[in-house]
């Protein structure tokens, strides 16, 4: 809208300096007069219009910057909770290794046996027994 503003305020003066300081043989000074007052209404309207952009530019970057405040606090947030679910997971396996550690000392008492409790028995012989010959012996008898 700015942009349109110099070539109006250009043409305003060029048709108010025609319409006072013309020459009436060669040009039509009330013609003149008229569309410099047109251009003076326009210049009137364009003022309001560059002013309305403008306020519709700053509420364009108020909300531009809203967004992206939070777009980066939702950032922070989702890192933040990242960072908490990555904490509870360590925690969570520390846990998990201390119960195993546990379970393992537990389980390797329970493993140890006193050396009393076993005693070396005799190996089982092996193959044929003896005949019987069907006779007793008495004591004394060999």
């Amino acid at each position: 809208a700015r942009c349109c503003l110099f070539p109006e305020k250009k043409t305003f003066r060029y048709f108010n300096n025609l319409s006072k300081h013309g020459d009436k043989t060669k040009f039509d000074l009330v013609l003149a007069y008229n569309e410099a007052k047109v251009c003076t209404d326009l210049l009137s309207q364009a003022k309001h219009h560059v002013a309305r952009a403008k306020k519709m530019d700053e509420e364009d970057k108020a909300m531009r910057q809203k967004q992206q405040e939070e777009r980066e606090a939702h950032r922070k947030k989702q890192e933040e909770e990242k960072a908490e679910r990555e904490r509870l997971k360590l925690l969570e396996a520390q846990q998990r290794e201390e119960r195993r550690l546990e379970f393992i000392s537990r389980t390797k008492n329970l493993l140890e046996f006193p050396e009393e409790t076993f005693e070396a028995k005799e190996p089982k012989k092996r193959g044929r027994k003896p005949k019987q010959t069907g006779e007793i012996y008495s004591e004394g008898e060999g």
